[in-house]
């Protein structure tokens, strides 16, 4: 450690040295300018050399020093994993008994220890936990760190949770006993990474909860043993991108939570294997773009979330592989282009919000392959007008989200193709004149609500032959 230290003394000098810029001359006035400027003309080249000369050795000093800090900080961590206590261990039926007597919670029944809420820094090293336990808790905590023997030879165990505590590191072998554990939460820790053999004896997980903690980058061959994953959620980090194979066998895995992260690109392959995929979460990243073939495999994605990005079209092919999709959520993007074909692939949508985008108008047709859509929210967009066949093909159209838009243009027999709507937000008043023009005006059996600014005004027929109501 000694050297360690000394050679960042060095190193700090030498950036302190580099950074350091000469006091200017300030006995010069305005008249020597002129000789000035053609000084540095003659010496320009010389300056230059020796400045780049300086900031190229800073730079280096830096990135070494913080190279350096990071390794310290790593191995700190890992000492004062080395120094935490670890509990007694017995394998003796009696000894639930003697483990009811420790600060935890101990349920001989359902062979589960709970110390969830004990203000822990440490593990209570009175704390006896026989091996047979099934079911751990340690959430709600303040610990800090963990020795890598804490969970030795628990083999039965199936459900960890260290959640909510303030653990910065996981040592490599914490979790090499757990062959049968099927969940394990992490969440709201302070976590910054992972080792990429962290979980390479947890091949019956099931469930994996590793959200708001400080993760940055994942390993590549992260979860190349645990393909029996169903559930992984990696929310709330700081994760700005993945290796094309982070998820490489996972194909039983159901559900992917990645939104409120920093992801800005994402790999073409990276969800190549996930073939059983039902829900999916993007939302609240940096994402401009998504590549075409990303959704290929996704044929069984149900729910897609990408709300809250930078998103600024919708190609033809990207969503087309989706014929299983029931929810699409789009909303408070940049989004200003949408393909003629962009939702034709999408036969089973039932739910779709484009709210809060910079949409213009909508192609007739735009909807026409989603007979099943049953609420559409295109709110707070920049519409102005809307076409005859806008909402082609929704006849099964229950709840429609028009307001916070600037519509002006409204064909008189727009909802023509909407005889099951229902529910149908606008602030524009003059929306029931538009209405009552229509050709549709026999058909007063269907009812709607019209809100403006949220507040129900009118219970009306939704094809009224009048327009009384707007003068």
């Amino acid at each position: 450690m000694i050297p360690v230290v000394r050679l960042l003394l060095v190193l700090s000098a030498t950036v302190s040295r580099a950074n350091c810029k000469p006091r200017p001359d300030t006995s010069r006035d305005c008249a020597h300018s002129e000789s000035t400027l053609e000084r540095s003309a003659t010496t320009g080249m010389e300056s230059e050399m020796v400045t780049g000369t300086i900031s190229a050795d800073g730079n280096v000093a830096i990135t070494i020093l913080e190279e350096l800090e990071n390794r310290l900080s790593r191995l700190e961590r890992r000492l004062r994993a080395v120094e935490q206590p670890v509990w007694q261990m017995s394998s003796a039926e009696e000894d639930w008994e003697i483990c009811a007597e420790g600060p935890c919670r101990c349920q001989p029944e359902t062979k589960s220890v709970s110390c969830w809420r004990q203000n822990l820094l440490d593990l209570p090293a009175a704390q006896l936990v026989p091996r047979d336990v099934l079911k751990l808790d340690l959430a709600g905590n303040r610990l800090t760190a963990l020795h890598r023997d804490t969970f030795l030879d628990m083999t039965r165990l199936n459900h960890l949770d260290i959640s909510d505590n303030s653990i910065e590191h996981l040592p490599l072998n914490l979790f090499f006993s757990l062959h049968a554990v099927t969940r394990i939460r992490l969440s709201k820790n302070l976590l910054g990474e992972l080792h990429r053999s962290q979980f390479l004896s947890t091949r019956n997980l099931r469930i994996l909860d590793a959200s708001s903690n400080r993760l940055q980058t994942l390993p590549e061959s992260l979860f190349l043993s645990t393909t029996s994953l169903v559930l992984l959620d990696l929310s709330c980090n700081q994760l700005s991108s993945f290796a094309s194979e982070t998820f490489r066998g996972l194909s039983t895995l159901e559900e992917l939570l990645l939104g409120k992260n920093r992801l800005s690109i994402l790999p073409v392959d990276l969800f190549k294997d996930l073939t059983n995929l039902k829900y999916l979460g993007l939302e609240e990243n940096r994402l401009k773009q998504l590549p075409d073939e990303l959704f290929r495999a996704q044929a069984s994605l149900q729910e897609l979330n990408v709300r809250g990005n930078q998103l600024t079209e919708i190609s033809a092919s990207l969503l087309a592989p989706l014929e299983r999709l029931r929810s699409l959520e789009m909303s408070n993007n940049k989004i200003a282009r949408i393909d003629s074909l962009a939702f034709h692939g999408l036969v089973a949508l039932k739910e779709l919000q484009l709210g809060h985008n910079r949409i213009r108008n909508l192609t007739p047709g735009l909807f026409s392959n989603s007979t099943g859509l049953e609420r559409l929210v295109l709110y707070a967009n920049g519409i102005e007008s809307l076409s005859r066949g806008a909402f082609q093909g929704l006849s099964n159209l229950t709840s429609l989200f028009l307001h916070s838009n600037h519509l002006s243009n409204l064909h008189p027999d727009l909802f023509e193709d909407t005889p099951s709507l229902r529910k149908l937000w606008s602030q524009i008043i003059y929306l029931l004149c538009h209405l009552g023009s229509s050709t549709r005006c026999s058909s007063s059996s269907s009812f709607a609500l019209l809100e403006i600014h949220g507040t129900v005004t009118a219970r009306f027929p939704i094809w009224p032959c009048g327009c009384k109501e707007c003068t």
